[in-house]
């Protein structure tokens, strides 16, 4: 059956006073979540968008080794597409079996976090020529929202 290969994220910040965050991000696709931190990174800066990779080319902390990638395999450029998988079936996508979303884990009680857009493709394997995209609001830029712990900590995502 196929599956999902590859996980691109792409998040904007937004460019307001008090809009970056120190605090955490998770994907929550196919059942499943992840931590979207870079390693060296400071991710979510006011102003700024952050590009994440799940999967086949991974720049993802992972918590269970010392290197990028998913299920402990570390990114090697050249290796075979698919081999770092993140566990999800493309169908469960197509097919909406699980809600798509960014779930926000503030730093402090008074952390909050602005957020412009998210973008999320969904590439399939061994075909790679199938995606499922998602995305936060129907239309960008003009639509931006707070998340923190007095304006809620989850944004759904749209398949688009």
């Amino acid at each position: 059956m196929p599956h999902v290969g590859k996980i691109e994220v792409k998040i904007v910040t937004a460019n307001r006073t008090g809009a970056g965050t120190n605090g955490e991000a998770y994907l929550g696709i196919g059942g499943r979540e992840f931590l979207l931190d870079i390693p060296g990174n400071d991710d979510y800066e006011k102003g700024h968008t952050d590009n994440f990779v799940i999967g086949d080319g991974s720049n993802i902390k992972n918590e269970n080794s010392e290197s990028t990638g998913i299920n402990g395999l570390p990114t090697v450029a050249g290796s075979t597409p698919g081999e770092n998988s993140p566990g999800i079936e493309f169908d469960w996508l197509q097919n909406n079996l699980f809600p798509t979303y960014i779930r926000f884990k503030p730093d402090d009680d008074g952390d909050n976090w602005n957020i412009e857009s998210v973008d999320v493709t969904a590439t399939r394997y061994p075909d790679q020529s199938a995606q499922v995209k998602y995305e936060a609001f129907a239309n960008p830029p003009d639509d931006n929202i707070w998340l923190g712990d007095s304006s809620g900590l989850m944004l759904g995502l749209l398949k688009v």
